[in-house]
């Protein structure tokens, strides 16, 4: 900004000339087990008081001195105002005269202000103390002409054609810039108890869900949202104290991330795998079995499975738990790296699909 310096900060004026409220939200998270039937909580709702008030910086401004006021306005960027359509009027003049902002100049266009362009600075300048002054009367007590006529005067007589920077040289004074913020307090909670009905979650013991609700102050004004093995659908009753949520179990491929496996060389030299799954999987899920098919790998340049030297193989984990296997080695290449993929599925589960789960792959063992 080449005619603006901040010199200091300081709130004048305190009285807000807008004021509204906002209301909030509160959200809280709750835990869902297999056993949980009920949950309850208290949310505390915020009521916000916003105002808009008149701040006032001081700056250094340079006001314009000119030798003569050669301009009439008709050379000026008005950015087409009076020629665009009603409803882009208040963004044209926003963007024409600085210091007058969006809400300014919506209300100039709203009661219809400002009709036709001034012909010289001087008469710019009653036009904007004028409009300064109606808007005044009509409650819209916002000073604005120091801003536009001082603050950004220099500017302002440049752009809209109202002088040259030849004929025109500055003069530094001390101005009050004068903007609207807005200011947003606390001003009281709004409490709701709501109490959460739980049916039908499938959950094993050692599984949790999470639940998230998120009110207003409306009866109605409930989100929420799930994360876990379940997906839930909700409903609140007319009084907005009962949310009754029921679950639906998400049956996903059995995890891997808890599986050990390993592939060694036993005592005769050949390749021996090993795959455990936790019990944990199986204790309440009685009538399932889990099958893995297996295969070894001869591990490629990059990392990858050149060639499948044995398998694809399926079976039944014994006890649902675990498997082990020989690979002879006496008809693998000798100093090529091998290793054991398997990837496993529940047939007959609660929980589960029977989708195959992702890949688990051994550590790759040198012939």
């Amino acid at each position: 900004m080449k005619n603006l310096l901040l010199l200091a900060f300081a709130i004048v004026s305190l009285d807000a000339f807008a004021q509204r409220f906002e209301i909030g939200r509160d959200s809280k998270t709750f835990s869902i087990k297999q056993d949980t039937t009920s949950l309850e909580s208290v949310f505390s709702v915020p009521l916000y008081r916003v105002e808009d008030r008149i701040v006032v910086e001081q700056v250094i401004c340079r006001v314009p001195q000119c030798s003569s006021e050669s301009g009439d306005g008709s050379s000026g960027n008005w950015e087409n105002f009076f020629n665009v359509k009603q409803s882009e009027k208040a963004a044209a003049l926003a963007r024409a005269i600085r210091g007058i902002g969006p809400s300014i100049a919506e209300k100039i266009v709203q009661n219809n202000l400002l009709t036709s362009k001034p012909n010289s600075w001087a008469d710019f300048g009653r036009t904007i103390r004028r409009i300064e002054t109606q808007l005044g009367a009509r409650g819209f007590n916002y000073k604005f002409a120091g801003q536009v006529l001082e603050v950004y005067g220099y500017d302002n007589m440049i752009s809209l054609g109202y002088g040259s920077e030849r004929s025109c040289r500055t003069v530094e004074s001390v101005c009050n810039q004068v903007s609207v913020q807005e200011f947003k307090t606390l001003s009281h909670y709004v409490r709701r108890n709501i109490v959460i009905d739980v049916k039908n979650q499938l959950l094993q013991s050692f599984e949790t869900d999470t639940l998230t609700v998120n009110v207003g102050t409306e009866a109605a004004d409930v989100r929420y949202s799930a994360t876990g093995s379940n997906e839930y659908s909700a409903t609140i009753d007319r009084s907005g104290t009962v949310l009754e949520v029921e679950g639906k179990r998400l049956k996903r491929a059995l995890p891997v991330n808890e599986i050990t496996k390993a592939l060694t060389k036993d005592s005769a030299g050949n390749f021996a795998w090993n795959l455990v799954v936790p019990s944990k999987f199986s204790v309440e899920d009685k009538d399932a079995q889990i099958e893995v098919t297996f295969e070894l790998c001869r591990q490629g340049f990059f990392g990858n499975c050149s060639e499948v030297v044995a398998g694809p193989v399926k079976e039944l984990l014994r006890n649902n738990t675990s498997i082990s296997k020989t690979f002879p080695v006496a008809q693998l290449v000798k100093g090529k790296r091998y290793y054991v993929r398997a990837r496993l599925n529940k047939v007959n589960s609660l929980f589960y699909s029977s989708a195959l789960s992702d890949a688990v792959e051994t550590e790759s063992v040198r012939n």
